[in-house]
């Protein structure tokens, strides 16, 4: 014939804080107070707990709730009396996350990509002391080169953020630096962009040749203009003689090489330079 009153609804606090005092009334079914009944406290889902050990003349037990490190629903079960024959009642408290601690990449860390594309998207995560997930956290992302979907970011349900990274169009390292609002934590992710394939082959004629012969350069690029460099082309004229007919180009992109006249020969001369697979 015992009710158990809980009387400290919607608790809520951060993970290991301590939430208002917890209340609870013992009476018998016609609402008689219940003095001196033994009650015991547990925490099963973490934190610690300290209550009095009886009810006092009036019913009531009171208890200290330090809530456990994991966010979510956590439980405080008041046990009134012999388990055998009356039920532990639970108390429910809502954890929020704890203070950032810690701001990660999951991923797309440490890229290499070709020049103005989009790699992996880079995973970011922020995370309390604990390891919990933060939710509606705001960061934001600062760039050396290149641009961002999205400078301004809110991190979801599971703490996590998306950036999509689209790299400069000039090859070398790169970094993107990620601050959360309100802490000085900051996270950095690189990205190394290559040079493209090659898509523009020009070759031009040179002064300064000496005499009869003429000088000529060949020149490699990508579809921005930077130049690739150890590239192997083929070369061939209709008349009179090359320096090579196979040369590589150069750390600027480029191929010198020169082209003996034939003697004795007039009319049109044609020189071909080819990249060699395509």
């Amino acid at each position: 014939n015992t009710r158990i009153e809980v009387l400290t609804s919607e608790l809520r606090g951060r993970v290991r804080d301590t939430v208002p005092a917890v209340r609870v009334r013992v009476t018998d079914t016609l609402g008689v107070a219940l003095a001196a009944v033994r009650v015991a406290w547990s925490t099963p889902d973490g934190g610690r707990v300290e209550g009095t050990e009886r009810t006092d003349s009036t019913g009531h037990v009171s208890a200290r709730w330090t809530l456990g490190g994991r966010a979510g629903s956590q439980r405080l079960l008041v046990q009134v009396g012999n388990p055998r024959f009356t039920p532990a009642q639970a108390v429910r408290a809502a954890a929020l996350p704890g203070p950032m601690h810690a701001l990660l990449v999951v991923t797309g860390d440490a890229q290499r990509a070709v020049v103005g594309s989009s790699p992996r998207p880079i995973v970011l995560v922020a995370r309390d002391s604990s390891g919990n997930p933060i939710p509606d956290l705001t960061v934001t992302a600062t760039l050396t080169d290149g641009s961002l979907l999205d400078t301004v970011l809110t991190t979801g349900s599971d703490g996590r953020a998306t950036l999509r990274w689209t790299l400069p169009t000039k090859p070398g390292d790169h970094r993107l630096e990620v601050r959360a609002a309100g802490a000085p934590a900051r996270v950095v992710a690189t990205a190394s962009a290559r040079v493209g394939p090659a898509t523009v082959l020009d070759l031009t004629r040179q002064t300064g040749a000496s005499a009869g012969k003429v000088r000529l350069v060949a020149r490699l690029r990508d579809a921005h203009g930077n130049a690739v460099a150890n590239a192997s082309l083929s070369l061939a004229a209709t008349a009179g003689a090359l320096s090579g007919t196979r040369i590589k180009t150069d750390s600027t992109g480029r191929a010198l090489l020169t082209w003996t006249p034939p003697t004795g020969k007039r009319g049109a001369v044609r020189i071909t330079a080819t990249l060699s697979g395509t």
